[in-house]
């Protein structure tokens, strides 16, 4: 008995000793918690960074390129301009040789919404290509409502998909790494001339932050 009685005295003293080393005193917390406040601030710090360059130069590229350099997938933009042009989000038919028409195969870089007839003829319905980047053409729209009908228009919403993109695979790199490596390789894949070749597809590559955010989440 007196074995046990030892036995269970030496564990009470060990935990004891563990608890008054683990312990802190009053105002100890906030020094404890120190490290992960400066870990948040560093995190927070590369991300405005990271998303402001990225922000500037996704713009950047829409607002200095020719719709006769890029591909847009111009086509497709048929149901943008008819709602930024308060028309309703519909298809139109478009007149070989009409305004229209050069600014959907990229001929010209701007266009005014004000030489659509009023009853201007729509197809039924909206075409599969078309209706599968519903919420891009959405986010076109929106943005030509506010600063106009043309291709240079579209820089802001690229830049907003570039730097968000950015964002989420800062988060991904800070899932295995610190926060400076993160950030390096982050930026390398902001610079990287591949994706920003992708980003002037802006059908297909604005899908890319919401997978990244998908796999992050």
């Amino acid at each position: 008995m007196s074995l046990i009685r030892r036995y269970f005295s030496r564990l009470a003293e060990h935990r004891a000793a563990r608890e008054a080393k683990t312990s802190k005193a009053p105002g100890a917390d906030r020094e404890g918690d120190s490290p992960w406040r400066k870990a948040r601030h560093v995190d927070a710090l590369f991300l405005f960074v990271l998303t402001s360059v990225a922000f500037g130069l996704g713009a950047t590229l829409f607002a200095l390129a020719s719709p006769g350099r890029i591909w847009l997938y111009q086509p497709i933009f048929g149901s943008a301009v008819m709602a930024a042009a308060g028309h309703g989000f519909v298809e139109p038919v478009v007149t070989p040789g009409s305004e229209l028409e050069k600014f959907l195969k990229g001929d010209v870089e701007a266009f005014d919404v004000n030489t659509l007839p009023e009853n201007s003829p729509t197809l039924d319905r909206i075409p599969p290509t078309a209706a599968q980047s519903i919420y891009l053409l959405w986010c076109v729209s929106a943005a030509w409502k506010v600063f106009g009908v043309s291709w240079s228009s579209v820089a802001a919403l690229a830049g907003f998909l570039y730097a968000l993109n950015a964002a989420f695979v800062y988060g991904l790199f800070r899932l295995i790494a610190r926060p400076v490596p993160s950030a390096l390789l982050t930026l390398f894949l902001v610079l990287s001339p591949v994706q920003l070749g992708e980003l002037t597809a802006l059908r297909d590559f604005s899908k890319a932050p919401f997978i990244a955010g998908g796999i992050w989440a």
